[in-house]
Order: C-alpha cells, then sequence, then structure tokens
C-alpha cells in the first residue's frame, strides 16, 4: 500500500486519537485546551476524519489544526475531506470558481496545499490501527480499499484481523464505545454531540460538550 493509503509510523508509541469535527471549531479548542492540561503529553494527535464542514466557513478548523504544537499531528481523511478535495480539484483550473470556493470555506492556497499533503487514509501504529470507518473485516489491514477505510459500517469485534487496538470515528454514538479492541470515537461532534477522544496508553476518554 502506498503512503496515502497505509501510513506507518513505529515511532509514535502515545497519543490521543480525536473522533470526527465536522467543522466544531469551539469544540476542537475546549479539547485542545483539556489535552494541554494532561500531567503528560503525548508524542502524537491522530484526528480521525470527517474534520471538514460542508457549511459557509467550514474549513477554518484547519487553520486550528495546523496551529497545534504541542504534539505531531496526523490527519486521516474521512468521506467529508475526500469529497470536499474532489470538489476542489473540480474547481482548481477556473481562478473564478475557485476563489469562489476558497472564498466559501473561509481557506487560502496554502492551507489547502498543506491539507492535501498532511492527510493520509490510515494510520498503522505499533499500538493500534487508526481510520475514519474502521475495517472491511473481510480483508487483512494490507488489503484495505479507500472505499473500506472511509466508508465501512461494520462494528463488531476485529480481533480475527488483528490484535491491535482498531480506533475510528464515523459512526456516530451517544458515547465512546468499543467492541472487543475495536472502539468507536464519533459522539457526534457539529451535529448537537459531543466532542471525544481516547489517549493511549491510559485508555482515558476525554469528552468535551
Amino acid at each position: 500500500m502506498n503512503k496515502k493509503l497505509l501510513k506507518v509510523n513505529s515511532s509514535i508509541k502515545s497519543w490521543i486519537g480525536i473522533g470526527d469535527l465536522h467543522g466544531d471549531v469551539s469544540k476542537l479548542n475546549l479539547m485542545l485546551r483539556k489535552i494541554e492540561n494532561l500531567p503528560y503529553v503525548v508524542d502524537a494527535i491522530i484526528l480521525l476524519g470527517d474534520i471538514i464542514s460542508e457549511s459557509a466557513g467550514g474549513g477554518k478548523i484547519l487553520y486550528t489544526i495546523k496551529s497545534i504544537k504541542s504534539s505531531q499531528i496526523e490527519l486521516i481523511y474521512g468521506n467529508h475531506d475526500v469529497e470536499f478535495l474532489n470538489a476542489y480539484n473540480m474547481v482548481r483550473s477556473n481562478l473564478k470558481k475557485k476563489n469562489q470556493f476558497l472564498e466559501y470555506f473561509g481557506l487560502g492556497e496554502e492551507i489547502m496545499h498543506w491539507f492535501e499533503f498532511m492527510g493520509v487514509y490510515s494510520l498503522e501504529l505499533e499500538s493500534a490501527f487508526l481510520s475514519h470507518a474502521g475495517l472491511d473485516d473481510r480483508f487483512s489491514l494490507s488489503e484495505q480499499s479507500i472505499e473500506n477505510l472511509i466508508y465501512s459500517s461494520f462494528k463488531e469485534n476485529l480481533n480475527h484481523i488483528t490484535q491491535k487496538l482498531v480506533i475510528q470515528g464515523h459512526i456516530p454514538m451517544n458515547k465512546v464505545k468499543s467492541y472487543g479492541s475495536h472502539w468507536f470515537l464519533d459522539t457526534g461532534c457539529g451535529y448537537g454531540g459531543s466532542l471525544s477522544a481516547l489517549v493511549y496508553p491510559s485508555m482515558e476518554i476525554l469528552n468535551v460538550t
């Protein structure tokens, strides 16, 4: 698999996975304050996709993410992010339409280039496999397609695929849930719900409303 489809990083030992944001800058800022108040610093903060909101100004959240300096940032694309990038690619060769697109989402070209460069579809660590929509349980980690990683709806135990933690967003839950080592961190942020995160290795759950 290529780097965009499966990024492998064995140097990240401690991390915080943050569920779907859907453009909610205020909840992200609350979560970042909560992270700053932890009695330790983690190697990486990992965003599990669906970062962008389709509403006007819904891309401005990227500036907040880019400004994070406390830990390494890893961006995983969700289906909403992929659709957003596909829409941008359709207009980027037309100056007028491109500028209208960027103005609507509150973005500049530089931050768009950053988002295109930074994002991946999945991230494999020694401790965990992280993607927006988890896995299709019929395939091994290396056999997952982009469609599996951003659209899968499987929500049961995945221990028959990997002994690692599998961490995902995508499927909204009323609270963080797990099936065996399969964890779901989307708790409805951007749609009236809360924003949740999982801290590894403590397995502490953070939540802001």
